[in-house]
């Protein structure tokens, strides 16, 4: 099926084909770590996609529509179901965090992050469809801690994750082969973090 098949397919009501969005999806990341927000084009990502651009159209109006798409995708983690332990659940926080760090979108990531602090709207969009998920995820786990009693009194669930995933992206950035997103290099954060937030430093 060529495009303008899948497009009319689409506009009739049949599924239209994820791989597609797929492929949409991956040229979008690339173009947005190679090219910024500012210079993004649609027409780069269909012709890297191989798909014609009211393919693209079809599926995202406009080019910030499909970058923060892309961006959403590619932030995106399934919430950490409850252990019932603080260390388990910090543990399985951290390989889910350092694998979308690790991930070749982080640089599309990155670089979106730095240059929609300069654009209003477009940060807002970005807070409000995929940073606040994000947060309301990562709060939950150091609310459950909290509830269960393993963190120490009067600490802030929102600071809590913020520091968290902060010192993972620093770590990436000045420790190389010893990162905290490594296997050893993340078991060995956990401990510390554990050792400053557990009202038990010793927490199972």
């Amino acid at each position: 099926m060529d495009d303008g098949t899948a497009d009319a397919a689409a506009r009739t009501g049949r599924p239209r084909d994820e791989g597609i969005d797929d492929r949409i999806i991956a040229a979008a990341l690339v173009e947005l770590s190679e090219r910024g927000i500012r210079d993004f084009s649609i027409a780069r990502v269909a012709r890297a996609a191989s798909v014609a651009r009211n393919s693209v159209y079809l599926r995202w109006d406009t080019p910030d529509e499909l970058m923060l798409a892309a961006v959403e995708r590619s932030a995106r983690w399934s919430p950490i179901p409850d252990s019932g332990s603080y260390r388990t659940d910090v543990q399985q926080l951290a390989a889910v965090l350092s694998e979308l760090i690790e991930a070749p979108s982080r640089h599309a990531q990155l670089r979106f992050l730095s240059e929609a602090q300069t654009d209003e709207v477009l940060g807002a969009r970005y807070r409000s469809t995929v940073a606040d998920l994000g947060m309301t995820q990562g709060r939950e786990i150091f609310d459950r801690a909290t509830k269960r009693g393993e963190l120490r009194p009067g600490l802030d669930a929102d600071l809590l994750f913020e520091m968290f995933l902060g010192g993972l992206y620093m770590s990436t950035i000045f420790s190389g082969s010893a990162s905290a997103t490594t296997s050893v290099g993340r078991d060995a954060y956990v401990d510390h973090f554990i050792g400053m937030t557990a009202a038990d430093a010793t927490a199972s």
